[in-house]
């Protein structure tokens, strides 16, 4: 529930909250919806009224987090001679019609609170939605001040720009490949690849079991999701060298482990190693904040883990 406060100017305190020509008494956002325009601005509309937020893309991370506060002073409130003001804020060139006859600006507190979104077929991570609350802001005009607390702005979702979708699947044979003369196993899907590189020790000729700690950076098992502006190939993944796709996103896993269970196929003469994911945390190498854990996801097996598939040995 919102809180407006009206303030005039000093030498009119004692009249109260004259309305006159005011038209910020009928602020009410909080049923329309959020649009985005570019990169860092938000507007709701409201009939002839619009909220701005322009707000810094540093403040949505893709990753959960509780409500946390942040400083604005990049928030407006117009009202426009009539409707259909929303089409023209983005616009290259703006219309002359309608024309603001009414401008606020403010400036206070908001707060955004995080939480990751599941694609409701897959169960696969699709993204993230950011709760916005103004909780103070003060919006000034000439001497007047209206102040908003704990009103709700609205949520936007930003998106992955990839799935992780690289679990074994029985029907699709979906193995880890491995590049040739390399110790790196890898899946892609679409314009992602999931990049095991693995230490001599990994994968012992002997049945048992293998767990790698991914929080220690003194081994050679590295556990990288790369995102392409394009379908990866072998060039990308194996020989480093492709010029296209290029590469724009490096996620590494921060923490986690990888367990391997390997067993005997007596048919083949091979050795079956089982790999699978269990509480592993990705983190974007140019930006620690942004995270992610695949025990998110619907399909996780707690009991199991993820399952990357099997890698053979002779």
């Amino acid at each position: 529930m919102k809180k407006i406060f009206c303030l005039l100017a000093a030498f009119a305190l004692f009249t109260g909250c004259d309305d006159g020509d005011m038209t910020f008494k009928t602020f009410d956002f909080e049923d329309a919806n959020v649009e985005v325009c570019g990169d860092n601005t938000l507007y709701k509309v409201n009939g002839t009224e619009v909220l701005i937020l322009n707000l810094n893309p540093s403040y949505l991370q893709n990753a959960e987090s509780e409500p946390e506060q942040f400083s604005t002073d990049a928030i407006t409130y117009r009202n426009y001679s009539g409707t259909g003001a929303g089409n023209t804020l983005c616009s290259e060139v703006p219309s002359a019609n309608p024309t603001v006859i009414d401008e606020w600006n403010g400036e206070g507190t908001i707060s955004i609170e995080t939480n990751a979104v599941l694609d409701v077929e897959t169960g696969l991570l699709a993204g993230y939605d950011h709760k916005i609350i103004l909780v103070d802001v003060s919006f000034n005009k000439g001497d007047e001040v209206i102040r908003i607390l704990d009103s709700d702005f609205g949520t936007i979702r930003t998106t992955l720009g990839f799935t992780f979708n690289f679990e074994f699947d029985e029907e699709d044979g979906n193995q880890p490949e491995t590049c040739d003369d390399s110790n790196i196993l890898y899946k892609t899907d679409a314009n992602a690849a999931l990049l095991f590189e693995f230490g001599a020790a990994a994968f012992p000729n002997s049945t048992g079991e293998i767990i790698i700690d991914l929080s220690n950076d003194t081994d050679d098992n590295t556990l990288q999701l790369n995102v392409y502006n394009g379908s990866p190939g072998l060039a990308n993944i194996c020989d480093n060298y492709a010029l296209t796709p290029q590469l724009i996103e490096k996620w590494t896993a921060t923490e986690g482990t990888i367990k391997i269970n390997t067993t005997y196929n007596t048919d083949t003469g091979y050795y079956d190693h089982s790999i699978y994911f269990d509480d592993v945390k990705f983190t974007n190498a140019a930006n620690e904040d942004e995270s992610f854990f695949i025990s998110d996801l619907d399909d996780f097996d707690e009991t199991t883990g993820y399952n990357f598939g099997i890698y053979n040995t002779q």
